[in-house]
Parts: structure tokens; sequence; C-alpha cells
């Protein structure tokens, strides 16, 4: 009898030695399981789906965006605001236009500047204040003069110190980084813009550029904003320039309709002598 009741004491407390052992091991697998996905949502995983989201909304082969950008540019002791709207409709190849119609406004010094720019079949048809002039142009120049609406594919160390909301079925991402290290992509971004204000300096240096957007469920980024700052020469005089820079992306992966003008107004720009 007392053996038996020995055995019964070993057994029960084998058993009980095994549990334990069992459930510490499950508790490391889960801390293990934790810290795993604790490490997807770093920034590793953010620049993932940031790639993916701008690949598959700059292969949009209809795309109808809405921007709208702030330039506040000082020197000499003036300032000048040069607030600019603008409605992108089109219908695009391999990231070239095929057809595509921009209509825009800009305030300079009190005025107000509205174009509108048609391209179709290597030709633009511009129209602004009352005048209508056509010319042949290549998908590069007309994306070139009308400005690109392309979302910039930024760097993965960007995304490092980025922070993201998930909530509905979209992710907002926010980060600030140093702007000297996406020089070029920042600079190709607003020479366009730069060049319609006149401006040219030298010497430039960029400030820390801060950088949000929104990736919708299906996928697709659906608006971006980002703001920074330049300094440099202009002419020998000290200059700064402050960019502000909002881009919606509406309906992104629906049929875009454009409305073509009359094109039966527009002359030739030989016509006028350019």
């Amino acid at each position: 009898m007392r053996l038996e009741w020995d055995f019964f004491v070993f057994v029960k407390m084998r058993g009980e030695y095994k549990m334990n052992r069992m459930k510490k091991l499950a508790v490391c697998v889960l801390a293990l399981c934790l810290a795993l996905s604790l490490f997807g949502c770093g920034a590793e995983d953010i620049y993932s789906e940031y790639r993916k989201a701008v690949e598959k909304t700059n292969g949009l082969e209809s795309l109808d965006v809405t921007m709208n950008m702030k330039m506040d540019i000082a020197t000499s002791g003036m300032t000048i605001s040069a607030p600019m709207e603008a409605r992108v409709r089109g219908i695009q190849k391999n990231g070239k236009p095929e057809e595509m119609l921009v209509d825009m406004t800009m305030s300079l010094m009190g005025q107000e500047v509205t174009a509108s720019m048609y391209y179709k079949d290597g030709v633009c048809y511009t129209a602004t204040q009352g005048v209508k002039v056509k010319e042949s142009m290549s998908a590069d120049a007309f994306q070139a003069d009308s400005g690109d609406v392309s979302i910039p594919e930024f760097p993965e160390d960007i995304l490092k110190q980025a922070t993201r909301t998930q909530e509905n079925g979209e992710s907002k991402v926010s980060v600030t980084f140093d702007g000297e290290k996406t020089r070029e992509i920042l600079l190709d971004m607003i020479a366009s813009s730069l060049e319609d204000g006149g401006l040219q300096m030298t010497e430039l240096k960029l400030s820390d550029v801060d950088f949000s957007y929104t990736i919708n469920k299906d996928g697709y980024v659906s608006e971006y904003a980002m703001k920074f700052n330049m300094s440099g020469k202009s002419n020998q005089a000290d200059a700064s320039v402050a960019m502000d820079i909002q881009m919606r992306f509406r309906n992104p992966g629906e049929k875009v309709s454009i409305q073509a003008p009359d094109l039966s107004q527009y002359v030739d720009s030989s016509d006028l002598g350019w």
C-alpha cells in the first residue's frame, strides 16, 4: 500500500513538472510571437506597404488628381506668395500621358491667372487669358510643362522613423526627415514651379521635410502632403522658398471621363510667330 501511494505521488509530481514546463514554453512562444509582430509593424513593414502603394498608384492608366501648392518666396526684402490650384484628369500608359486635361489657377502679386492645357496625339492645346494656342509636343515635354503628379519614391531609410495609424482599412503615415537626403527628388518635383516663377537659385540648402500620406483600403495612395524650406542665393541676394504641397487622388482605380475643349478655336503657335 505504501509503495502504491509513493508511486501515485511520484506520477502526480512528474505530471505537474511537465505541466509547468509546458506553461513556461507556451509563455516563451507567446512572447516571441509578440516580439515578431511588433517588429513586423516597424519601418520595414511601413516601407513595403509604401512601395506597393506608390507602384500601384503611379501605374494607374486613368487618374483624377487635385493639387494645392503654396510657394512663398522671400528675397531682397520682399516676400511673394504664389498659391496654385490644379486638377489633372488623364489617361496614361507606362507613366506617359496619352490624353490629359489640366485646369489650373494661380495667384501672383494680387492677380489671378487661369490656364487650361489639353493634350492628345502629340499636340498640346493651351488656353490662358483669352488666348488659345496649339503646338506639337512630346509626352515628356507636356509632363514637364504641366507638372508631374506622380508620387515621389523615397528610399527606405526615409521612413525608418515614420509613425503609422490604421483605421477603417486606411493607413495614415507621417514622418520628418532631412531634405538633403532626397535633394534630387525634391528639386525635380518643384523645378518647373521655380522656372515659372522666374527664380534661379544657387547654393541651395534644404530644410527638414514634413511628409505624410494615406493609403486607402484598396491599396492606393489617396493623398499626400509635403512641407519644406529652401535657402540660397538669387542674383547674389539671400533668398528662401517655403513649399507646401498637397495632392489628392480622386477615386483611384476608377475610369476617368475627359471632356475635350473645342479644338477648332485654337490657332497654331507658328501663326503667332512663337
